[in-house]
């Protein structure tokens, strides 16, 4: 399993292990433990064709963060309840960066963070 670290700002704001296989991207957090602070999941795709999450079967809530090929911000849908069916971008992503409730207040849309895969 790949991780990596991401930046804002040059600062690390979090460790996000990495999912880019397309079951692992179904998965995504289902019948995972809670997020912890610092820690993330990062879905990638190799195309901006993630658009969509839902939270079946995740027992806890979470911010997540769509970001372009760029890895800039284009969307934010924080606090996002557990068993919610459906969330959505307006526009599609690359990458989406699911991280512990309430814990991304310091980062707004435009916004670019930084990573290697």
């Amino acid at each position: 399993m790949k991780f990596v670290k991401i930046f804002l700002k040059k600062k690390c704001i979090v460790d996000a292990r990495v999912y880019h296989h397309p079951l692992l991207l179904l998965k995504g957090l289902r019948f995972s433990l809670p997020l912890q602070k610092g820690q993330a999941l990062l879905l990638a795709s190799p195309k901006e064709n993630l658009q969509t999450i839902d939270m079946l079967f995740v027992f806890f809530p979470i911010d997540a963060l769509w970001l372009d090929k760029n890895k800039k911000v284009i969307h934010i849908a924080r606090n996002i309840a557990p068993f919610t069916p459906y969330i959505a971008s307006p526009i599609p992503a690359q990458y989406i960066l699911e991280c512990p409730a309430n814990s991304t207040a310091a980062i707004s849309c435009n916004q670019k963070l930084s990573f290697s895969l």
